[in-house]
């Protein structure tokens, strides 16, 4: 049976390049998906204590199964813009890195590798992002491994669904609410014309329900925000 997802967080993310030059391509640290996590993780700012780049590139060197055809990778809140690669293809894009173009980063984005990649036993995961000032302030790796990962599409998908429904349904309910006053609301103005608050209180339900499929797209693409 394949296996599920797994978490990249539990990879070692040595692999830091910050020239927005520099093409996608192998580093020196390898492990696999059931290997054990890096005891050491600096920061981004004591790894680069000089200048601080606008664009960074980050580097997974991952082994696979060459079995694994099924695979596919999900990007989560990586950056206001970003780009992943696989073995040099791009595969994934989020805004635009240079010149910046800013994007929501709510959204799960999931992308299937293509299986000529996997069959090669190994892949290189490599991250063009542009760097949110917290990634050099923060004590922590300014990239955030929970937020990249690999496993079964499928399992993804379904996952990315579950995600989406049991993050939204509060907000469907609210606004379902919204709409019911609403529209009693409305009643009560068709019986008392001159009652014009009874209006602009179905007027705001009525607005609420339209904003559900905002909501929705936000969980499942990025949009530009400027």
């Amino acid at each position: 049976m394949p296996p599920t997802c797994t978490s990249l967080s539990r990879l070692e993310l040595r692999g830091w390049c910050k020239s927005a030059t520099i093409p996608p391509g192998p580093v020196s640290t390898s492990t696999t998906l059931n290997g054990s996590p890096s005891t050491r993780r600096p920061s981004a700012a004591n790894t680069f204590p000089g200048k601080h780049a606008d664009i960074v590139w980050r580097r997974i060197h991952v082994k696979v199964s060459p079995q694994e055809t099924y695979l596919a990778l999900q990007a989560y809140s990586l950056s206001r813009a970003y780009e992943v690669y696989v073995n040099g293809e791009k595969l994934i894009a989020s805004g635009q890195v240079k010149p910046y173009v800013p994007y929501s980063r709510s959204a799960r984005l999931i992308v299937h590798i293509p299986p000529e990649q996997v069959r090669a036993g190994s892949i290189t995961i490599a991250i063009r992002a542009r760097a949110p000032r917290s990634w050099w302030t923060s004590v922590s790796p300014g990239f955030v491994g929970s937020r990249l990962t690999l496993g079964n599409e499928a399992t993804l998908r379904d996952r990315n669904a579950l995600w989406v429904i049991g993050d939204e349904f509060p907000w469907f309910l609210e606004n379902l609410l919204s709409l019911s006053v609403g529209l009693v609301a409305l009643a009560l103005f068709l019986g008392q014309r001159q009652r014009m608050e009874y209006f602009w209180i179905f007027v705001l339900g009525l607005l609420n329900v339209a904003s559900l499929p905002l909501i929705y797209l936000l969980g499942v693409r990025d949009i530009p925000t400027s």
